[in-house]
């Protein structure tokens, strides 16, 4: 974030900071969506934070602002917030920094106990200097070579089958329409990355320390016992 913004200065830009799904987390030690002109947040139904639908807007620039507020008085272009729905935001913003807390140590626990099961690559770092994740979603590549040969849609589907609510990661860039962004060149690590991620949202992230072996037992169900005995031990 200090090198866009300081690219964005020197070309005179504004820039809007998308943290739609990480509210609460720490980027190079500020908090996600204050480093840009104006942040986004979003409350839509599956978000950590949920009022159903909807979001806001940060900013510390009175021009942005003043057009903000006239915009969202203009009901036929824009629909604010109920009281209700704030209502049912409030207290999820009081536990939010506790809830985040939860989810860190939860995929800190996780990574440590799918550690032996090298078919499933943890994509996240929990270690940036200064920063602290906010987990919308955790993810994993997906190498089906170490389990059995099963593709990705078999083997979510088997681990949903257990309870376990692993799902295919998004879509990669290289899938998107060209009107909804340019690409330059192929993207191949876009591509990978789009084919071979699993992911587990974030109410899993909120369980106990139980509900977390839960998910490595039905890992080892997935798992042929010879890969898994070659490359760990389900007591690791």
């Amino acid at each position: 974030m200090h090198a866009i913004m300081e690219l964005a200065k020197a070309a005179d830009l504004s820039v809007i900071e998308d943290a739609a799904q990480m509210p609460g987390a720490v980027v190079d030690g500020r908090k996600a969506g204050t480093w840009g002109d104006i942040g986004i947040l979003s409350f839509g139904g599956s978000k950590l934070l949920s009022a159903g639908r909807g979001g806001a807007l940060l900013t510390s620039n009175p021009a942005s602002y003043q057009r903000m507020k006239l915009h969202c008085h203009r009901g036929n272009h824009a629909f604010a917030l109920s009281e209700l729905q704030a209502a049912i935001l409030l207290p999820q913003i009081e536990k939010l920094n506790e809830r985040n807390q939860i989810r860190s140590n939860n995929v800190r626990t996780l990574i440590k106990i799918l550690h032996p099961f090298k078919g499933l690559i943890p994509r996240t770092s929990m270690d940036e200097p200064d920063s602290e994740p906010s987990y919308y979603k955790v993810g994993f590549l997906y190498d089906s070579s170490y389990f059995d040969g099963l593709s990705r849609e078999q083997w979510t589907a088997i681990m949903r089958a257990e309870g376990i609510a692993f799902d295919a990661g998004f879509r990669s860039l290289d899938k998107r329409s060209s009107q909804r962004c340019r690409k330059i060149g192929t993207l191949p690590r876009s591509s990978h990355a789009g084919a071979c991620t699993v992911v587990l949202h974030h109410p899993i992230l909120l369980g106990q320390e139980e509900d977390l072996l839960q998910i490595r037992k039905a890992v080892v169900k997935t798992t042929g016992a010879q890969s898994f005995l070659t490359h760990g031990s389900a007591s690791n």
